[in-house]
């Protein structure tokens, strides 16, 4: 056997492992990016990457966090809230059903009400 056919034979048992993983790798990214979006949406977030991906701050996630704002919770021992991907993006882009008016609330029937106190009270 020549040097090279003996190199050649050494490297191939040495990378045999890593191409196997390197395979197993390749078709794992390749069923994620055949996975439906609801597949990823159970994936569990932490607070900075929740910031990372909502492109707020980690003070605005952990304050919707704390608010009941984002779906969390904080593991026995962990200081740090956990949600998964499905809640925040409940939390930016809201439901119509779910949705909080923004800004004070407007009463529809306020001129009506006015009206019918000034002539009540007498007044114009």
């Amino acid at each position: 056997m020549s040097l090279e056919e003996t190199l050649a034979a050494l490297f191939d048992a040495k990378l045999a492992p890593l191409r196997a993983e390197l395979q197993l790798v390749t078709a794992e990214l390749a069923a994620v990016r055949r996975a439906p979006h609801e597949q990823l949406a159970e994936e569990v977030l932490t607070v900075p990457e929740g910031a990372r991906e909502a492109k707020v701050s980690t003070k605005t996630i952990r304050a919707a966090c704390a608010a009941g704002a984002i779906q969390a919770h904080k593991p026995a021992g962990c200081a740090e809230w956990r949600f998964t991907r499905a809640a925040l993006l409940a939390w930016l882009n809201p439901s119509p059903s779910t949705a909080r008016p923004k800004g004070p609330v407007v009463d529809s029937d306020a001129g009506p009400r006015q009206a019918v106190a000034k002539i009540v009270r007498g007044t114009r």
